[in-house]
Parts: structure tokens; sequence; C-alpha cells
């Protein structure tokens, strides 16, 4: 019996052994094979690391790359003056002020004749960050006795019996119509914009009324253009036909050109942009001209990529404000209504600030030009202000000055003020001397 049980105990013994020593074998396997695995595993952890790593090394360089690139065009970039003119470029515009650019389109039919078939406003209040689009009839003849010449702005820069500088001209003329202040201008060729244009961003335009216009096969682009009616797509390189076509009449083009322009305003920054900046200022070198310093387009770019959506408000000429008259040239003339034009462009360069000012203006003529005083009376007007009384000063004055005894209450007015009758306007803080019921007292100079 002992025997069979020792016999027993010694199976059992072997057995466990045997289990023991096959356990111990497959850890060692299972050992190896996680051994191996996570090896593996690591290896591939750190070829992901060292790819991400590298990934963005080459996105480092690329960026830095395409920013030394661009710094250096900017560098070497010069904004161009326009032939038509001696107004040199400037640059003491600090960024903080009202600053209004007219924009001029041209068409150069040959080097003797060349039309404006385009005029905006555009028109950036940095205090509010906001911005003013205007769109203006290129059609408009007017006659103005502060300048002494009747002008039709679309043959002007033709019109070989002025001897001035026709831009000054224009910009004074447009000024005096508008009654507002004009600080730069900026000229475009309809033939070598898509130069410069084909290096913005593609827009998408709400499109007012389809558009399907023969007579686009006339521009650059050589080929008949139409867009349908809603939300489309207009490409850089196709801008001046949808801003020429005009088969819908004056107001939809006008209404077209004041949507596109606040769309290329709204998409100034993007990848073309960016990624061919060495290439569009040097084509805005070439082929825009202006009297804009280049920190002032620095200023003016940065501002305006700034602003959001309502921060832009758009206006144009409407059919309504004007009326044909007789023009022995080909083109067609129109004269402007002064008081629907005030109120076309009251709605858009309204200020709202000069206006909770609240201050009671009077403007008097000290210069002897005839109507002076009505004109720039305008200006307050359209600016926001309140004019109380237009009249003659007692005395012809030589330099133009502003009496308030209590400027501190109406800063953005005499900043306003002072900004239109020029840098040297004398802000008075005393009393006007002579009978006035006025906050402000504005007398209208020689100079």
């Amino acid at each position: 019996m002992n025997i069979f049980r020792n016999l027993i105990n010694k199976f059992k013994r072997n057995s466990s052994r045997i289990h023991y020593q096959r356990r111990n074998k497959n850890f060692e396997k299972d050992s190896d094979t996680y051994s191996v695995t996570s090896r593996i595993r690591n290896f591939f952890k750190s070829r992901t690391k060292l790819g991400i790593i590298a990934i963005l090394m080459i996105i480092v360089g690329i960026t830095l790359a395409i920013f030394i690139r661009n710094l250096i065009a900017w560098f070497e970039f010069q904004p161009q003056p326009s032939s038509y003119s001696e107004i040199t470029s400037k640059d003491n515009w600090d960024g903080s002020s009202k600053f209004t650019i007219l924009f001029i389109g041209t068409d150069m039919v040959d080097a003797e004749h060349v039309f404006i078939d385009h005029l905006s406003i555009y028109s950036l209040d940095p205090r509010e960050n906001k911005l003013s689009i205007f769109i203006l009839n290129p059609d408009i003849k007017v006659t103005q006795t502060t300048l002494g010449y009747t002008l039709h702005y679309r043959t002007l820069l033709n019109n070989r019996s002025i001897d001035e500088d026709k831009i000054t001209l224009l910009l004074s003329s447009i000024e005096n119509l508008l009654a507002i202040k004009i600080d730069r201008y900026l000229m475009a060729e309809k033939n070598s914009f898509p130069t410069f244009s084909q290096f913005l961003n593609p827009l998408k335009v709400n499109v007012p009324k389809e558009i399907n216009d023969e007579d686009t096969i006339r521009f650059p682009a050589h080929e008949v253009l139409s867009w349908d009616k809603g939300l489309q797509q207009v490409l850089p390189i196709n801008f001046v036909e949808f801003a020429a076509s005009d088969e819908n009449g004056r107001d939809d083009q006008f209404q077209r050109q004041q949507l596109l322009l606040e769309s290329i305003t709204y998409n100034l920054m993007g990848f073309r942009s960016i990624l061919y900046f060495p290439e569009l200022i040097k084509s805005f070198e070439h082929n825009i001209f202006t009297d804009l310093g280049k920190w002032e387009l620095f200023k003016l770019s940065a501002k305006l990529t700034s602003l959001k959506n309502g921060d832009i408000k758009k206006g144009y000429l409407r059919g309504a404000a004007y009326e044909k008259v007789i023009d022995l040239g080909f083109y067609d003339a129109v004269t402007p209504d002064i008081n629907l034009i005030d109120k076309d462009i009251n709605n858009i360069f309204f200020d709202l600030k000069v206006f909770k000012e609240q201050a009671r203006i009077e403007v008097l003529n000290g210069s002897g030009v005839r109507g002076l005083a009505f004109n720039r009376a305008r200006w307050v007007r359209n600016i926001g202000a309140r004019v109380i009384q237009v009249g003659n000063s007692y005395e012809t004055v030589e330099k133009t000055s502003i009496y308030c005894q209590e400027p501190e209450k109406y800063q953005i007015t005499i900043a306003e003020l002072q900004r239109f009758l020029g840098d040297e306007v004398e802000v008075i803080t005393k009393d006007y001397p002579n009978r006035h019921v006025g906050d402000i007292v504005v007398v209208l100079g020689v100079n």
C-alpha cells in the first residue's frame, strides 16, 4: 500500500514539475513576444514624433521664407504718382484720423485719349472702425464758380484747354460737389488692372440681377461673361468685367461696384494675397498710381483687415439725383441735383459722434468769394453737424478761423472742421467778437 502511495506521489510531483516547466516556457515566449512588440511600438512612436517635428520644422521654414520674401519685397516697394498729376506721395497720415480716398478708373483708348470710367469715394473712420463707400457717375458735368471751370469728369483728362494739374482739379471739384474732404487719390487703368487684381483673392458677391453683357468681350478677358442672380463667385481676373457691365442700367452697375469694393475689402487677406505678396505689390507699383505713401498704405491695409461684417456703409449716386444734359461730345453728360446728392451722402458719411455733440454752428464768409459760405455749410452738415446760420462776416479776413469759447465740449466737431478746412485754420478759444448765437463760429478767410 505504501509502495502504491509513493508511486502516486512521485507521479504527482513529476506532473507538477512538467506543468511548471511548460508554464515557464510559455511565460518566456510571451515575454519575448511582448518585448518585440514593445520595441516595435516604441520604434514607431519615436518615428512619429520625429515625423511630426520634421513637418513642423518644414512649415516653420516655409512660413519664415515667405515672411522674409514678403518683407524684402515691401522694403523695395515704392508707390508711384499719376503722370496726370504733380502731387507727390505723402506719408503723414497717423492712422487715427478719418481718411478719404478717391478711386479713379480709366479707359486708355490710346496715348492721347484717356477717359474716366469709374469714380468712387473710399472713406475710413478709425475712431468708429467704419468704412464708407460711395459710387459716383463719371458722366457728371458741373459748373463750379469756386473753381472757375465747367468740367465733364469722363473727358477731363483729355481737356487740353485746362493747364492746371488735372488730378488736383478733379479732387477739388468732387470735394465741392459732394461737400466732403478728400485726402488722397488712387488710379487704375482698365486694361492693366487685371495684371494687378490676379493676385487678389476670389470673391463671393451677391449679384442683384442676372448679368449677360455681350459688351464684356471688349474688356481684358476678351470673352462674353455672365453671372446669375444671387451669390456668385467672381474671379480676380474678371473684376473689371463684373464692374463695367451696364446692361441692366447705371443704378444696377453702381450697386454692383459698391458690392465688389465691399467684398474686396473684406477679403484683402487670404492665401493668394499672402503667397503672391511680392508679385502683388510689384504689380501695384507698375499699374496703380497714387499719392498715398508706403506707410500710409500699410496702416490703411492693417485697419481694413480689422473690419467685420456690418462695419461698411455703402451707397451710390442714384439715377434720380441727376438728369441728362445736352453735350456735343460722344459720351453722355448728366447734371446732379445738389439736394438729392446731400441726402445720399449724408446717409453714408454722417458722423454720429459729431451729431451727439450738438454744437450750433454759424458759417460766415470773409473771403470775398461768392457762395463759399453756402458751399462750406454743406460740408458741415454732411459730417452730421448742425448749421444754424450762413452769411457774410463784417469784414474780409485773410485767414480762416474757428471761434469757440468752450472747445472741450466740441472736440470731435472742431477736429472735423479743422480736417476739411485745412491745416492753416486757426482755432480761437474765445467768443466771436461780433454779434452771434452759435456755439462755434467759422469765419472763412481768403486762404
